[in-house]
């Protein structure tokens, strides 16, 4: 079994060590810690990187001009 938890560490207290005992019970377990990084935002350079792959993946779809890209958003947003 595998959970993650993901609290600051002045979280830390006996209530995360009794929460961990209920999930686990009295097998062995192995505790990993480990630095959580921020997501920074992405430049506009490295999303437009990103999106090559999918750029040439739908390269030779053709899109019928009279389709009403508005109307469809706006059915999926009721």
């Amino acid at each position: 079994m595998q959970h993650t938890f993901q609290i600051k560490s002045g979280s830390l207290n006996a209530h995360f060590l009794e929460s961990v005992r209920a999930i686990f019970g009295d097998r062995e377990i192995k505790i990993v810690i480990e630095d959580v990084e921020k997501a920074r935002p992405l430049s506009q350079k490295e999303l437009y990187k990103k999106s090559l792959p999918i750029i040439d993946r739908f390269k030779n779809v053709k899109v019928d001009p009279k389709l009403d890209l508005s109307a469809m958003a706006n059915e999926v947003n009721l």
